[in-house]
Order: C-alpha cells, then sequence, then structure tokens
C-alpha cells in the first residue's frame, strides 16, 4: 500500500494483518518464554499456523512436486529461525531482539534483485527508513529505562520486565 495509490483493493490488507499477526506472536513468544520452553512454544505455534492455513486450503492452487520441495525447505528454514526467535527473546530484551529480524529487509533487497531482477522504488526505500528508524528510537529507549536498573548478574541474562 501506498500514500495517494491509485485504488484500494481488500487484498492490500493481507500483508497489514499478517504485521499485526507477527506482532502478536512475538508479544506473546516473550511473554510465553518466561515459562514455557522453547520447543513447546514452537510445537503450539506450528499446530496454530497449520490450522489458520488449513481454512484457506480450499482456494490454493496445486503446486508441482518441485515447488513443494521448496516450500519444505523454506518451512524448515522457518523453524530454526522461530526457535532462534524464542530463545533470543527468552535471553535478551526484546527492543534488542526485535531489530535484528530487519535485517529481513535487506535479504528481501537482495533476493528480490537475484531471483527477479527487482530493486525497490522510493516509497519502499522510505517504508523501510520509517522501519529501521523506529528499532534505533526504541532501542535507545530501551537503553534509558535501564539506566538505573539493577545489573544483570554475570553470567545470567538481564531479567525481562513484563
Amino acid at each position: 500500500m501506498r500514500p495517494g495509490g491509485a485504488s484500494f483493493e481488500w487484498a492490500l490488507l493481507i500483508p497489514v494483518a499478517g504485521a499485526l499477526v507477527n506482532a502478536f506472536r512475538d508479544t506473546m513468544t516473550r511473554r510465553l518464554a518466561r515459562t514455557e520452553t522453547s520447543v513447546a512454544i514452537l510445537f503450539w505455534s506450528a499446530v496454530i499456523v497449520t490450522v489458520a492455513n488449513a481454512t484457506t486450503a480450499p482456494i490454493w492452487e496445486p503446486v508441482p512436486a518441485s515447488a513443494a520441495g521448496w516450500f519444505i525447505f523454506v518451512g524448515l528454514l522457518n523453524t530454526g529461525a522461530h526457535f532462534l526467535l524464542i530463545e533470543g527473546y527468552r535471553l535478551a530484551e526484546a527492543a534488542l531482539v526485535a531489530p535484528v529480524r530487519y535485517t529481513g529487509l535487506i535479504w528481501a533487497v537482495v533476493l528480490g534483485y537475484v531471483v527477479w531482477g527487482n530493486l525497490p522504488d522510493t516509497w519502499v526505500l522510505v517504508g523501510a527508513a520509517v522501519i529501521v528508524a523506529s528499532g534505533v528510537y526504541m532501542i535507545r529507549a530501551e537503553s534509558r529505562v535501564r539506566v538505573g536498573s539493577a545489573p544483570a548478574v554475570e553470567g545470567l541474562p538481564r531479567p525481562m520486565k513484563p
């Protein structure tokens, strides 16, 4: 979606919904990481995603076997990434973990160019700059909040704030 776009289509809200669900998942992951194991969180996340995706299965197009192999490969990579994200939220402040995810912007540009020969336009770069600036702001705000709090015990992660 772009400011001043020519027309609005409901399908444009799908990425917005995805971002909201992603933010909710990250918030819940951070909270659950205090009491649940990473494997349990990963398992139940997979169950929820599978059930949610199954509701849209009737509108899916069949894919060739080679594409199915890529879906499995990407699913395995995503599983590993989600496990590491859970561990990151368990061991570090959310304000330090969340901006690391913004490296996805760099990967999207690189892979978009390598795979499709596509480079982002001005609006995409402006949007990415807003996202990166918000991450930097969060890190700075979190570091100001930590000033004056109890220091972390050597070898143990700093306690997370609720």
